[in-house]
């Protein structure tokens, strides 16, 4: 009786769908930057641009902002997974193959275009081990999907940042979703909540009789129950919280 053993295939990459990641990480760094200094105070209210342990910062003081000022990288904990790609590759490459690379950051300055850089100019070496490319092309894809979803949500996903085109958003009875018809991929869904007027008045800080009155005149959509009160959709407050200064609640990231 043989002992058979069996091996699982190694798994393929798209090489050129890899090296478009790989490009367009500073690009999506560099957006990111620029809606923060658009928007001051991102940072310092808890968004996913910098996740910074301990309480919230007193008002006026612009945690984003002193991270530019000292030159401080975007998302750097996902630069520092970029890195370690990096560290990968050396490992992993002939000593011979390793003396031909480009010179390597100096450790601590390392930005999104130096290091995405160095990736790119490597490849070739890096990507005929099976192993470093698994590594790094995983590491690349996760962080290109995060970076992706940072910049939709603060752009209020209006462009893909896949392919630029327009996102078209939707709603059925229990979902509300947004995707890119270009691409054919959905950018965002969640479950669509429905709330009685006395509960949609407590989220916005106003009287039930305020949003009654916003149904009647036709400016907030409802429809009836089957006690025949109110319900509105969650996303329909958007109107509401903009008017006030709320942020909108847009679709969740699947």
């Amino acid at each position: 009786m043989t002992d058979e053993t069996t091996t699982e295939p190694e798994k393929t990459f798209d090489l050129r769908q890899l090296r478009r990641q790989l490009a367009a990480l500073p690009v999506l760094a560099d957006r990111i930057e620029t809606e923060a200094d658009d928007r001051p105070g991102l940072s310092g209210g808890g968004t996913s641009i910098r996740i910074a342990p301990g309480s919230k910062p007193p008002p006026g003081v612009d945690l984003g902002s002193i991270d530019r000022q000292h030159g401080r990288q975007p998302h750097p904990l996902l630069l520092a997974r970029i890195s370690q790609c990096i560290r990968v590759a050396c490992e992993e490459m002939p000593d011979e193959a390793y003396l031909r690379t480009p010179g390597l950051s100096v450790e601590g300055d390392e930005t999104w275009s130096s290091e995405c850089r160095w990736l790119l100019a490597t490849m070739s070496t890096w990507a005929a081990d099976p192993w470093s490319l698994e590594w790094i092309a995983t590491e690349v894809e996760e962080v290109h999907r995060t970076l992706r979803h940072s910049v939709e949500r603060l752009t209020g996903r209006k462009l893909c940042t896949t392919c630029g085109a327009e996102l078209v958003s939707y709603e059925s009875q229990t979902l509300a979703v947004v995707e890119c018809p270009a691409c054919e991929r959905v950018v965002g869904m969640r479950e669509r909540r429905f709330l009685t007027t006395k509960q949609a008045a407590g989220e916005l800080g106003i009287s039930d009789r305020a949003v009654r009155k916003q149904i009647q005149r036709g400016q907030l959509p409802a429809t009836t129950s089957d006690t025949g009160g109110y319900l509105v959709a969650d996303d329909h407050l958007d109107w509401a919280r903009r008017k006030l200064g709320i942020p909108t609640k847009g679709a969740d990231v699947c």
